[in-house]
């Protein structure tokens, strides 16, 4: 249903929306504004829009339109709300998803710590959710889970699986409820054999791997056997360590 059509980007919706897209007050405010047809699809699966503010040339399908109220925007509005170059003209105020307590019932998390880059880090988020972990655990001086940048580079996977600021006294404490930390620390040998049934696989900083507080947790290390060119980053590692998961033996 059209709300109202609005070409000006004075227009203090408009302005409150910039406000969101650029990622200011993330951490204090329960919304965000999202762009592009694959992450408002995700959205919408999910059951968080609240409203579609669409330019006439936009990418979404109709039978998602059709569910929401619409802001008609012109395309320097567009323009203003979109981080990208080419604005895809579609855009959605939406929930935060809310994560249910971590209470470690469920049997995989994915620990990142101090990974910094945007990219970097809503990528991993891909990988998650491709290998189907529970829940992501950041430690240390990680990205916010809902900037505008990790939306991009993740597409959407940081509205399907939920993040958890831990400490070590957290971690210690899964470790109590049966959790294995497996340690990806390049300077250890690999002692990791079996894919525990429950297990927190922990991936460091880009340029300085893993603490060691971090790594002095570990119960086990995996140790990607590679040549001496180490030239691998931690998205490129995390898949393959997340699919050899697959091929080892539970525990």
């Amino acid at each position: 249903m059209l709300l109202d059509k609005i070409t000006s980007t004075s227009n203090e919706k408009i302005k409150k929306l910039v406000h969101l897209s650029k990622g200011k007050d993330i951490s204090e405010n329960s919304l965000s504004i999202i762009e592009s047809s694959k992450i408002i699809q995700i959205a919408h699966s999910l059951g968080l829009i609240h409203y579609l503010y669409l330019a006439k040339d936009n990418d979404l399908k109709d039978e998602i339109i059709e569910k929401y109220g619409v802001y008609e925007i012109s395309d320097n509005v567009s323009k203003k709300l979109s981080n990208l170059k080419t604005p895809p003209g579609s855009f959605a105020l939406i929930n935060k998803p809310t994560a249910e307590e971590l209470t470690w019932n469920k049997p995989k998390y994915l620990l990142l710590d101090g990974v910094q880059n945007p990219g970097n880090y809503g990528m991993l988020l891909r990988n998650a959710v491709s290998f189907n972990f529970n829940g992501v655990l950041t430690f240390g001086n990680s990205c916010t889970h809902y900037s505008p940048k990790v939306y991009r580079s993740s597409m959407g996977a940081n509205l399907i699986i939920p993040s958890y600021t831990v400490s070590l006294n957290d971690i210690k404490i899964a470790q109590h409820h049966g959790f294995k930390l497996i340690t990806t620390a390049i300077s250890k040998p690999s002692d990791c054999e079996t894919t525990p049934s429950k297990l927190i696989l922990a991936l460091g900083n880009e340029s300085k791997g893993l603490s060691d507080p971090v790594i002095n947790l570990g119960n086990m290390n995996y140790k990607i056997k590679i040549s001496d060119f180490n030239s691998l980053n931690v998205v490129a590692a995390a898949a393959i360590i997340m699919y050899n998961f697959f091929d080892l033996k539970n525990d």
